[in-house]
């Protein structure tokens, strides 16, 4: 190692095994395994394929592999480790590998275009919180709310400090059902 050379067969235990000697820029070296398992000359290396954002020759052992494993930088869905249709499946999200997660219907999407109920009730970026909303999660309608009825205890979107949550109604004295912050005059709760 370390030899002047012109051909690889210049080298000692030069060949065509991934990791066997070969000439590189006139010096006999040690291949380098590329991210599909071929060996290379150190300068021509890459760490994954060619069409990655920054994979340029020389990128093996600097942490690029291939597939992308979760958090790695990515283009497509098919560069990240465990891609596929499943709801929780790898995609390639902003850039990055991450973990689908399901949206209300059960259908996995990317954290921020994944829907927590239909699409004209809320943006994307809302999955993880459970559609029908359960009382104290928040609500833009009182419709986002399980058990929302026009019952005196049924569910409402109820202004809670600075946010909209759902909660259950209070009663006036003749039955009649208010968000709590609201209530005209004297409430009880359900």
């Amino acid at each position: 190692l370390g030899n002047s050379c012109v051909l690889n067969e210049d080298c000692l235990a030069h060949g065509i095994a991934p990791t066997a000697t070969a000439c590189c820029n006139l010096k006999c070296e040690h291949k380098k395994v590329d991210y599909a398992g071929t060996g290379y000359c150190p300068h021509d290396c890459r760490g994954c394929p060619g069409w990655i954002p920054g994979c340029n020759p020389g990128t093996c052992g600097l942490g690029y592999n291939w597939p992308r494993h979760i958090g790695n930088t990515c283009v497509y869905h098919t560069d990240c480790l465990g891609h596929g249709p499943g709801t929780t499946d790898v995609a390639c999200c902003q850039g990055t590998c991450q973990y689908k997660i399901p949206d209300y219907l059960g259908v996995g999407y990317c954290p921020h275009e994944c829907r927590g109920c239909p699409a004209h009730l809320c943006g994307l970026g809302t999955c993880g919180t459970p559609w029908p909303r359960k009382i104290g999660n928040t609500c833009k309608l009182h419709t986002d709310c399980e058990g929302y009825g026009p019952g005196s205890c049924d569910t409402a979107c109820c202004q809670e400090g600075s946010v909209m949550r759902c909660q259950r109604k209070w009663r006036t004295l003749i039955g009649v059902g208010w968000c709590k912050a609201e209530c005209p005059g004297i409430c009880q709760s359900c």
